[in-house]
């Protein structure tokens, strides 16, 4: 039921309800086999061929009784302009059922711009208390929005994708949401339609979306962290469509821009084949020493923690820099010579605290000049 003036809601909580022929619709109507709209007493022809009127006064007086019931006919009354939809869950366990629900019913309330909170059997539930960020793209796509929880895991085991509502068995590991207004699912809202083209251009899309964020946020380093920590915390997807659409597409982004800080202080963004961790208390970087590998550049605590934690990236010692083939001794060494005391010992302490006993390693120590 669809009203536009306190005198309609009013009227219809006092059972004046007109029949389909002296009515314009859509106002009240029941719609069946999930699409079809009928009228108050509409008479239509059933799948035996036989008319009926799927649609009676009986529903209409039980939706009634059970607004009153429930004494939220006083807050309808409140409203100028609105629509009601009335349901009946036919759950065997419906506690248990709706309690599997609560996470995705608050998820839902993010996308929804002007509904702050729903009433499920008296108890009120209100978006998510945890810090949810929206990323949209409209120069992209009207219809995708990508939601996060910055440097938290909490929607990775939730379904990542919505149409509004949650598509539920669309678990995929991803650690955010994408929820798209034309994603063609099934019938039972429980899955995509994974043979139609329409739902893996929006993937793409979505990827193309948070790629885009991430490019626009390289100036700023807190925003950038966020979605890094995001897309790297992500689990690959058994599902292929996912995979490909999606989780590839956004770890070859990170793979690819990775942020680090050259001599000057300037913030970099290089392959992962170019960026390792500094793991040394000495003032130098690998370029200087004809190494072209630029130190991790990473201010928050829980992004270097799964950076580590995943050995997404190397972790580069004294030692390390020594073994490194692309090394120059001869720039090394001018290096050395020109270290004050206190240096040196720090020089000298983390390279017998991380002494490789190899002889490869040996024969390259011979070439330092102490």
């Amino acid at each position: 039921f669809s009203w536009s003036g306190i005198d309609e809601i009013n009227s219809f909580l006092n059972c004046n309800v007109f029949e389909a022929d002296n009515v314009e619709y859509p106002v009240l109507f029941k719609p069946i086999l999930t699409a079809v709209p009928i009228g108050v007493n509409e008479e239509v022809y059933g799948l035996d061929g036989e008319l009926i009127k799927p649609f009676n006064m009986g529903e209409i007086n039980e939706l009634i009784e059970f607004i009153m019931e429930m004494s939220i006919d006083d807050h309808l009354r409140k409203f100028d302009r609105g629509s009601l939809f009335f349901l009946k869950l036919h759950y065997k366990n419906f506690e248990k059922e709706l309690s599997n629900q609560i996470p995705e019913i608050e998820n839902s309330l993010i996308f929804l711009k002007y509904l702050e909170r729903v009433i499920v059997n008296g108890t009120s539930y209100k978006k998510p208390e945890e810090d949810i960020k929206i990323i949209r793209d409209s120069n992209l796509s009207e219809n995708t929005v990508i939601a996060y929880s910055p440097y938290s895991d909490t929607l990775k085991d939730r379904p990542n994708l919505y149409c509004y509502f949650p598509v539920a068995d669309e678990k995929h590991g991803l650690n955010f949401i994408i929820n798209a207004s034309n994603f063609k699912v099934e019938t039972s809202r429980r899955s995509l339609l994974w043979n139609e083209e329409i739902n893996i251009k929006i993937l793409e899309g979505a990827a193309e979306i948070v790629k885009n964020e991430m490019e626009k946020r390289k100036g700023d380093v807190n925003g950038y962290e966020e979605l890094f920590y995001t897309v790297l915390n992500c689990s690959k997807s058994d599902k292929v469509e996912i995979k490909e659409s999606v989780y590839d597409k956004l770890m070859k982004y990170i793979k690819e821009n990775i942020p680090c800080k050259d001599r000057n202080d300037s913030i970099l963004f290089k392959n992962r084949e170019n960026v390792v961790i500094k793991n040394t208390k000495l003032d130098i970087f690998p370029v200087e020493f004809g190494i072209c590998k630029y130190w991790l550049y990473v201010k928050n605590e829980e992004l270097m923690k799964s950076i580590k934690n995943k050995r997404f990236l190397k972790s580069y010692s004294i030692v390390d820099l020594l073994k490194d083939e692309e090394i120059n001794f001869d720039k090394i060494n001018k290096w050395i010579e020109k270290l004050d005391y206190k240096t040196y010992l720090v020089f000298l302490n983390e390279l017998i605290e991380n002494w490789d006993a190899s002889e490869e390693f040996f024969n390259r120590i011979k070439k330092l000049k102490f």
